[in-house]
């Protein structure tokens, strides 16, 4: 990526940590990452606007 690494508060980092200690972070750098990981966790099914419509058809 062409983008410097995000930086995030002491707040937002002592979740990250807490996630991590419970194996519950995940880093990912590209959408097809993240959707891998969402898709592994526990809980409901994808939204069903993700299958209605095409992102490419969403105004930006």
């Amino acid at each position: 990526m062409d983008e410097p690494p995000a930086s995030y508060s002491w707040s937002h980092l002592s979740f990250f940590r807490r996630f991590d200690a419970m194996g519950q972070c995940y880093p990912w750098d590209s959408e097809a990452e993240l959707y891998d990981h969402v898709d592994d966790l526990p809980g409901p099914g994808r939204p069903e606007w993700e299958h209605e419509y095409d992102p490419a058809d969403l105004p930006e």
